[in-house]
């Protein structure tokens, strides 16, 4: 598990690097498409905004005790105010991450439903590494590319996948056969399902397909970052059911 400490620090220093990305990259990319369907660098801040609102609002809720669910705010003003409104939301979030202490407790109400302390801090990571990959693969980002995470947050990209496996794919509108298992594997992590006829749960026996690689091209696959043609993995098994991967468990 990601302690405390552990996880704030990697959320603050990759919205840092959002923000400070946004600042050096100046006003001309607002409308360069992202790799995220219909996404502008625009719509990407914009969405990164509530996001992070959101998460500092169910901290706040957490602490007070209080039900929610939590609710984040949208930016809707001039793009000229949205590298600034970022940098607020991140130091807020921040101060909250900072007032929590080990062992951590409780459960942080999200609008999808109350998460335990421990996997709402792992989202938080998640949401901070994928989001900043996300731009990086549009704008230059402390010299880093978007086909890569760091390194502290891969396991915590690989526990939020598992764990929202099944809801992520309830949205599919195709299923494999019944009896599938997928194993998605890298040096350090390791992701698998099965699915039964109606739903997907932990893997059960050997997979109809395996897909191995580096830890981030298995994430970013996963997470319908990096498309099965480009993400350079190992197919043993099924290639057809590993291809079709993102129709089965589409988002997020």
């Amino acid at each position: 598990m990601t302690d405390v400490a552990t996880a704030a620090e990697l959320v603050r220093t990759e919205w840092t690097r959002f923000a400070d990305a946004l600042d050096a990259a100046g006003p001309d990319v607002w409308d360069r498409p992202t790799r995220l369907a219909a996404w502008t660098v625009e719509d990407l801040a914009r969405h990164v905004h509530w996001g992070t609102t959101l998460e500092a609002d169910g901290l706040a809720l957490a602490a007070a005790g209080q039900p929610g669910p939590a609710a984040g705010t949208p930016l809707e003003g001039s793009r000229e105010e949205i590298v600034p409104a970022l940098r607020r939301s991140f130091a807020v979030l921040a101060g909250h991450l900072g007032q929590l202490s080990e062992p951590v407790s409780g459960a942080v109400p999200m609008p999808y439903g109350e998460l335990p302390m421990a996997l709402a801090l792992r989202v938080f990571v998640m949401e901070a590494a994928l989001h900043t990959s996300d731009l990086a693969d549009a704008v230059p980002v402390d010299g880093r590319s978007g086909d890569a995470l760091p390194a502290g947050a891969r396991r915590s990209c690989a526990a939020v996948f598992q764990a929202f496996w099944p809801t992520l794919a309830a949205a599919a509108t195709v299923v494999p056969a019944a009896g599938t298992t997928v194993r998605l594997v890298g040096p350090t992590v390791l992701l698998e399902g099965s699915f039964d006829g109606a739903a997907w749960g932990p893997g059960v026996g050997e997979p109809s397909v395996a897909l191995e690689g580096a830890d981030d091209a298995v994430l970013l696959f996963a997470y319908g970052r990096l498309p099965f043609e480009k993400a350079d993995l190992t197919v043993t098994g099924d290639s057809e059911v590993g291809g079709r991967f993102k129709d089965y468990v589409p988002g997020p």
